[in-house]
């Protein structure tokens, strides 16, 4: 999968899912942090395929993402159940097995 799918889906599962449901001001702040931070994943997918974990991982194909794998992995452990995270300046997120699918379903656009 190309990395501009990967940031597609990633920016519509976070406007739609994410800030669509969060009050007043956090939904500029997270919306601008989220939109620089999927800005950057081109740069960062070239740094990460070069250590060794990122080789190790045998995710990355030049420029494209084996995000079927990724997926597959991930999906493997979010239905032990939800997980949840403080995001600095928006909150507490809860994430469960349900969204893993729902970003998958975006990418795939």
């Amino acid at each position: 999968m190309t990395i501009d799918k990967v940031q597609s889906g990633l920016a519509r599962y976070i406007d739609e899912e994410i800030i669509n449901n969060m009050p007043g001001w956090r939904k500029w702040v997270f919306g601008g942090a989220s939109t620089l931070l999927i800005a950057s994943l081109p740069e960062n997918m070239k740094r990460w395929q070069q250590t060794e974990l990122g080789k190790m991982l045998g995710v990355f194909d030049g420029d494209d993402i084996n995000m079927g794998k990724v997926y597959q992995a991930v999906k493997r452990h979010s239905a032990k159940g939800p997980i949840s995270f403080e995001i600095p300046g928006a909150g507490s997120l809860t994430l469960h097995d349900a969204d893993v699918d729902k970003i998958w379903q975006y990418m795939q656009g």
